[in-house]
């Protein structure tokens, strides 16, 4: 598939994902507006994408961040960060709202989590798990406006109440941006850019009782051996998804070094324990890619991302096409 350069442009990276062949691409253009388009044919040919209107007449919603999307009890969900600032202190209040037809009607049901603020450009994280052993649940992580930027968690299983009692703070996990979140059959997988010198990339897993496994920095760091300075780690967060057809987990980052490689990790089993791979692509970001699975019997994962041309258009491809500097590798 030849990959698709949007005219659409943004300061902020992209959300990606998709269910049973229908992509959605979510977006901030450079006026804030947060915006959608939508693939039905495995991502050839999209419509010219809308601004997110919550009801008919509202005025559309706007952040300053990435977005972050969901399918979930067929029904696509979308959180971002608000523009508010409430107090002016440099942070957004997160919202949520749902479409039940996508690409045809428009978002309702909008919850706005009146005291969840991120720090904004700092943008939220969506996936679907398990809490409890009670069936699928919507969750929404981010990272606290706190002074320690501490990571947060609700769930909700009906993608509309997030109850109080089902809010967890990870004390003693500060994030250098919005995490990011897959559900795998199993458990919940969360990765961020660790706040501190050395911005490690680092990976939870099993974090559905809401502890983080061994305390502070004891997370799979995203290369387990000896690689340059700038590979593993980042000045922004990375993303994560999970494909159940083969169980593979990706996390897609983009380095901290100057020439702002993106890489792309995968493991199987679902648990970044140890990488099955590590690729480094010829392609350039100033953030991390979206990376999604089409969960319709394909194992190619596709990637969104904001390209390093003057423009700061959307590109999107399928992972087997694009180009690499190594496979497998280190450096």
């Amino acid at each position: 598939m030849p990959r698709q350069i949007f005219p659409f442009t943004s300061n902020a990276p992209p959300a990606l994902a998709c269910s049973n062949g229908l992509f959605c691409l979510a977006w901030t253009d450079e006026q804030h507006i947060l915006r959608v388009a939508f693939s039905s044919d495995g991502g050839n040919h999209w419509d010219g994408g809308r601004s997110v209107r919550v009801d008919l007449n509202s005025e559309p919603e706007t952040s300053m961040a990435r977005p972050a999307l969901a399918f979930f009890n067929n029904a696509l969900y979308i959180a971002w960060t608000g523009t508010d600032n409430p107090g002016g202190s440099g942070v957004g209040t997160l919202s949520i709202a749902k479409c039940l037809e996508p690409g045809v009607t428009n978002f309702t049901a909008k919850k706005v989590l009146w005291g969840e603020t991120t720090p904004s450009p700092f943008g939220p994280a969506l996936a679907v798990s398990e809490e409890g052993g009670g069936g699928n649940v919507l969750v929404l992580l981010w990272t606290g406006s706190n002074g320690e930027r501490t990571l947060s968690k609700r769930w909700s299983s009906d993608g509309v109440t997030w109850p109080d009692k089902d809010k967890l703070i990870y004390w003693g996990f500060g994030s250098l941006d919005g995490p990011a979140a897959a559900g795998t059959r199993a458990e919940l997988l969360m990765a961020f850019t660790a706040a501190g010198q050395n911005r490690l990339l680092l990976c939870y897993s099993n974090i559905t009782g809401g502890t983080l496994p061994g305390g502070p920095g004891s997370g799979f760091h995203i290369y387990n051996g000896d690689p340059p300075p700038g590979v593993d780690n980042s000045y922004w967060g990375p993303s994560l998804a999970f494909d159940p057809t083969v169980g593979n987990t990706y996390l897609g980052y983009t380095s901290s070094g100057p020439a702002q490689n993106m890489y792309l990790l995968s493991q199987g089993g679902g648990v970044l324990s140890a990488p099955s791979f590590r690729d480094k692509l010829v392609d350039t970001s100033p953030f991390a890619p979206a990376v999604c699975t089409p969960n319709n019997g394909s194992t190619t994962p596709f990637l969104a991302w904001l390209a390093t041309n003057g423009a700061h258009n959307i590109v999107f491809a399928d992972y087997d096409s694009m180009p690499k500097v190594y496979v497998n590798g280190n450096g």
